[in-house]
């Protein structure tokens, strides 16, 4: 709702969609080589995340020059990497109460907290997937929305920067947030 405080909005929010969890008024991170698992390997990526009136959203971008498992075959392992980092700097944490049967069944209780956090970044999240140009299949290089089901299944959306700051304007303001200079974006050959 334009024109309220930023706590209030966030505390319909909260209320209306029925997360279990709270999440920072307002984060802006990146990190220039984001250190992701896939099997037993580690990849790296650009990543960064920025959390306006409690809505998360992430720019994953491929580096040039690197020749590891790409952005789009790790999406839903880069996803999972940068959810549970976040779970653990306490940018979200969880909400719900235990019940007698959480205080004996452990296990149990810290895997419901675990789905009420990917829950809400599954359903609630915008991810962005972004090549830049000499990095992907596009020579101009390319931006798509990816959304992920509960199974972290990936789908692609591709769109034009206009029209994704068009969309995401309200969290991510005049496509600052999409601009990432060309040398941050390319890997040297001592990485």
């Amino acid at each position: 709702m334009p024109g309220e405080s930023p706590d209030k909005q966030i505390a319909e929010y909260e209320r209306v969609t029925n997360y279990r969890v709270t999440i920072a008024k307002a984060w802006d991170y990146e990190w220039i080589r984001f250190n992701f698992k896939y099997g037993v390997m580690t990849g790296k990526c650009y990543l960064r995340v920025k959390i306006a009136y409690g809505r998360p959203v992430f720019l994953c971008a491929q580096l040039k020059n690197y020749y590891g498992r790409s952005i789009t075959n790790s999406a839903e392992n880069i996803f999972a990497d940068v959810v549970n980092v976040l779970r653990e700097k306490e940018i979200i944490k969880p909400t719900r109460r235990k019940t007698f049967i959480d205080f004996v069944l452990k296990k149990r209780f810290i895997e419901k907290i675990k789905n009420d956090i990917f829950l809400f970044f599954v359903e609630q999240a915008t991810w962005i997937e972004h090549y830049p140009q000499g990095a992907g299949l596009s020579e101009h290089g390319s931006y798509a929305l990816v959304k992920f089901d509960r199974g972290l299944n990936p789908s692609w959306n591709y769109i034009s920067k206009e029209n994704l700051i068009s969309q995401l304007e309200e969290i991510i303001g005049d496509g600052n947030f999409l601009t990432v200079e060309e040398n941050v974006l390319t890997i040297s050959e001592n990485e």
